[in-house]
């Protein structure tokens, strides 16, 4: 996760990080760290959003601190 960190670092703008959860333990890996769930056409597939401007999680907090950092910068 550190990648996405990075990104933010050098003032790359992510809006939001969409993943498929093919495996249980996937499925739990996503949930862990803040995705939630949408609603996907297929129902044999599990599709995971990350909305880094609304969540709370602990990984896009420390995005939006190093994108912040970045854009001060300037």
């Amino acid at each position: 996760m550190d990648a996405i960190v990075d990104l933010g670092r050098r003032g790359i703008i992510v809006e939001r990080i969409i993943s498929v959860g093919a495996t249980r333990s996937g499925v739990r890996l996503l949930q862990h760290f803040g995705f939630s769930e949408i609603i996907f056409s297929r129902e044999d597939t599990r599709v995971f959003v990350l909305d880094m401007k609304e969540s709370g999680a602990p990984i896009t907090q420390s995005y939006r601190e190093a994108y912040q950092n970045f854009a001060t910068q300037k």
